[in-house]
């Protein structure tokens, strides 16, 4: 029984079971609630296999996948993940696979796995099911027998010629690897004449193979890329058709492929390469770099590497594999595609021009990324011979100024952080251009909206050391004190103006493993993710006063360090579509629903959490900024800096990281060149910690004397008697004392105490 014959079969069974099921719908049911009794509609009935629409229970693998359709068609998802459940129980070899493919074609596959109540179960099926396919169309015996066929009679001919067009792109990298065989020659006509009868799908496995090591090879591919007239090709093509270093050969495959592509003389091709070919390259890259790139869902005619999108909306990308001898595809996210077919272009247009400082900085933009993409951007950047870090040293400052130049523009966090980094090391004072009208890329960096970037810059500034105030001195210290605001854990900001539902919500997202943080006004929940780097999500209540909701968004969105924290509305259903209307205007700001429970919470979270997950800082990353941070405090103080730099509006920051051991002895440094009271207090209060460490007390101590001594004392009556108990405490360290006695000396006894206390020392026994 064909399938469209049993398909009209299955539907026929399902209409007469449910025009059963209508005709007996009056008859009251065993299980009906009682009159009165009101059904809980909201428990979930179980998965019952008796009352299933069809007529028989399916039980071979083609009568489940059959079944499992046929449900999904209906809107039986329950049943439908029934019978998935039982074929996947099933042994399904490669001949199941393959037969369920060929009777079902590869897009039912497709279709189950796009429906998300039938994952991860139709995904895994999606899955063995192309790898058998691509399994069997390479399989190396069944290639050569393809080949032999091709070659025989016009029977075998016509069979082998349609089952090459049937596989189609699957077939091409066994074909690949046949034409990469130096030891075969006499096979390599064959494969060609194999791979130009699927034609354009062919292409992307073909440029994919462009990277190939070998010229000889290449040489064939480029010349098949020319008989199909791959217009996608031709950016690949201009660096093989007019480097001095190509083989000959290869340089006229390529000029001949790109005449028969372009439809030109021979002769003109060397005149068209020169003819802005480099510019539209570098068009071409800096469009990837921007994310702009319009990557189409086709077989690749827009750059030849796009075979379509998967079902998680990826891009399908070839290239050359040296283990396999072949090429491979691997699907991956538009921005990875961008990266990885960026990189190839520019490249390519380094080659081309390698003087050209345009061609230097879109080819370090890509490395760049693609150092960071590997490495992870939640660490640091690899340094050594060989990474793009000393490529860009070796380029030079302003090669590295242009780069952060062109990563700001594109919003590429990592890229300008890894920029900045090598800027630090190679720049200038000139170059920050502090006393210039407009500021530099640099400074303007300071209000990026990732806090990567923001912290990156400062040190940038900080690394060259300006010696005279300028207008950024002040975003350089605002920028270091917000790092210092971090326990290591993400915070959720909550502007709500019920404490009851406050508490709900701040419940909510602790589970969802945020530290939350209420306030009942906009203009403290928006101070509260301004003061503090680990606010990884805000979330606010539509009737919030002390701004209103539209002014609280505005100012989260205008203020560059709080642009980049997701922001969601959360409030009464009746509100959504006129909030979310609103919420358009902004970035990333959403609308949910109010939810009273945490998975409804997370799920109406996910799509808004999805587009900056990979920018939220990691709590190593935090921990880590906020070292350097303090660091860079005791930096300024230590070297007298701080006509440039005032870090007294710091204080209150600082006075509380004395009580991390990791941080406190930066934090000593740095407030003991603030002349107040608070931090002159603060400093004694680490002198009298009996749970301090000793060396961070007798380090306070010396701080202290030396602070009296600037600034003049400010301590109250009894913390000076606290400081003496100390000094003269025969149950405190001997150092201890003797640090807490230059203190004390500090206080400038008159003349009385001193003998004083001169002669008590002199009775004592030596």
């Amino acid at each position: 029984m064909d399938r469209g014959i049993r398909g009209a079969f299955l539907r026929l069974l399902l209409a007469g079971c449910l025009l059963g099921i209508s005709s007996t719908a009056t008859a009251q049911d065993d299980d009906a609630p009682a009159a009165g009794e009101t059904p809980d509609l909201a428990a979930p009935l179980p998965v019952d296999p008796s009352r299933s629409p069809l007529a028989a229970d399916p039980k071979s693998p083609e009568e489940l996948f059959e079944a499992t359709l046929l449900m999904v068609d209906v809107a039986r998802l329950d049943l439908a993940d029934l019978y998935l459940s039982k074929l996947l129980s099933e042994t399904l070899d490669d001949d199941v696979l393959l037969a369920l493919r060929a009777k079902f074609g590869a897009a039912a596959f497709l279709r189950l796995a796009a429906v998300p109540k039938l994952n991860p179960g139709a995904e895994k099926l999606l899955d063995l099911s192309n790898a058998a396919a691509i399994k069997f169309a390479n399989d190396p015996e069944r290639i050569a027998q393809l080949i032999a066929d091709l070659d025989g009679n016009p029977e075998k001919h016509a069979v082998a010629a349609a089952e090459l067009i049937s596989l189609g792109q699957a077939v091409v990298p066994g074909l690949l690897a046949v034409l990469a065989d130096a030891a075969h020659p006499e096979k390599h006509e064959s494969v060609m004449d194999a791979i130009l009868m699927i034609r354009e799908r062919a292409i992307p496995p073909l440029i994919g193979a462009l990277t190939a090591p070998d010229p000889s090879f290449r040489g064939h591919v480029i010349t098949l890329l020319g008989e199909l007239h791959a217009a996608a090709a031709v950016p690949y093509l201009w660096l093989p058709s007019l480097a001095a270093d190509q083989p000959r050969d290869l340089q006229v495959a390529s000029r001949t492929a790109l005449a028969r592509i372009l439809d030109v003389p021979l002769e003109s091709v060397e005149r068209l390469a020169t003819e802005g070919t480099v510019s539209r390259l570098l068009a071409s890259v800096r469009e990837h770099f921007h994310n702009q790139h319009p990557w189409k869902a086709d077989t690749g005619q827009d750059t030849g590497q796009d075979t379509g999108h998967d079902t998680a909306g990826k891009i399908t990308l070839w290239a050359w594999n040296d283990q396999l001898a072949t090429v491979a595809a691997r699907s991956v996210s538009r921005e990875e595609a961008s990266d990885i077919v960026g990189l190839r272009l520019a490249r390519e247009a380094l080659a081309l021009a390698p003087q050209l400082r345009r061609a230097q900085v879109s080819y370090l933009c890509f490395a760049l990324a693609n150092d960071a993409r590997r490495a992870g951007f939640d660490r640091p950047l690899p340094e050594g011979p060989g990474t793009a870090h000393d490529a860009a040293l070796s380029a030079g400052s302003e090669v590295a100024v242009d780069v952060i130049t062109e990563a700001v523009a594109a919003n590429r966090a990592p890229v300008a952080v890894a920029a900045l980094k090598v800027f630090s090391q190679v720049g200038t004072l000139a170059q920050l251009q502090l006393g210039a009208p407009q500021k530099s890329v640099v400074v303007s960096a300071l209000d990026f909206p990732d806090p990567r970037v923001q912290f990156a810059a400062a040190s940038a500034i900080l690394q060259i050391d300006p010696t005279t105030p300028f207008r950024g001195a002040v975003r350089v210290v605002d920028v270091l004190k917000r790092s210092l605001v971090t326990d290591g854990r993400a915070h959720a900001v909550v502007g709500e103006v019920s404490p009851d539902r406050g508490a709900m919500i701040g419940g909510i997202l602790r589970e969802l493993g945020y530290e939350p943080l209420v306030f009942n006004s906009g203009r403290d929940a928006f101070a509260a993710a301004a003061s503090r780097t680990d606010v990884e999500l805000v979330v606010l209540h539509p009737n919030i006063i002390r701004w209103p909701l539209s002014e609280t968004l505005a100012n989260l969105r205008s203020d560059s360090r709080t642009a980049s924290i997701p922001v969601v509305v959360h409030g009464p259903s009746a509100l959504a579509p006129k909030l979310q209307r609103t919420t358009r205007n902004f970035r990333l700001v959403s609308y949910s629903w109010a939810a009273e429970t945490t998975s409804d919470f997370d799920r109406q979270l996910t799509p808004l959490l999805r587009q900056v997950k990979s920018t939220s800082m990691t709590a190593q990353e935090r921990s880590a900024q906020r070292t350097a941070a303090a660091a860079w405090f005791a930096h300024l103080a230590q070297g007298r800096r701080l006509k440039v730099f005032d870090i007294t509006t710091a204080e209150p920051e600082l006075a509380n990281i004395l009580d991390d051991d990791e941080v406190s002895s930066y934090g000593l440094e740095a407030l003991g060149e603030i002349a107040t009271q608070t931090s002159q207090r603060r400093i004694a209060g680490v002198v009298l910690d009996p749970q301090a460490r000793l060396d961070l007390r007798r380090t306070a101590a010396a701080k202290l004397a030396f602070h009296v001594q600037r600034f003049g004392l400010m301590l109250s009556k009894s913390d000076v008697e606290a400081l003496r108990a100390v000094w003269e405490s025969a149950r405190e360290p001997a150092e201890l004392r003797t640090a807490v006695g230059g203190v004390i000396g500090s206080l400038k006894p008159d003349a009385a105490l001193a003998g004083k206390r001169l002669k008590q020392q002199s009775g004592k026994s030596r």
